[in-house]
C-alpha cells in the first residue's frame, strides 16, 4: 500500500501576497485568517488562533455548561426600554 503522508507546515514567516503560488516563499502562506505564530503562555512558536481582543458578554450564557456547538445568530430586535 503506498504511503500517502503529506507533512504540512504551520507558515511561520507569515502572509506573503507579492509572489505567485510556485514562487511563494517557504513557510509562508498567501491565505491566512486570524493566526498567531507564538503561543504567549509557554512562549514557544507553533501556531494557533488569534485571541478576542475583549469580552463580547459579561453574562455567562451555558450556566456552567460546557459548549457543544456555536453558530451565528443575528439579533435585529431592540426592545423598548
Amino acid at each position: 500500500m503506498p504511503d500517502n503522508t503529506v507533512t504540512i507546515y504551520f507558515p511561520i514567516k507569515g502572509y506573503k501576497t507579492n509572489l505567485t503560488y510556485v514562487n511563494q516563499e517557504p513557510l509562508s502562506s498567501a491565505i491566512l485568517s486570524n493566526c498567531w505564530i507564538r503561543d504567549v503562555f509557554e512562549n514557544r512558536a507553533r501556531g494557533g488562533q488569534r485571541a478576542g481582543l475583549a469580552k463580547a458578554s459579561d453574562t455567562e450564557i451555558s450556566g456552567g455548561s460546557p459548549i457543544f456547538k456555536m453558530v451565528s445568530i443575528i439579533n435585529t430586535y431592540i426592545p423598548a426600554e
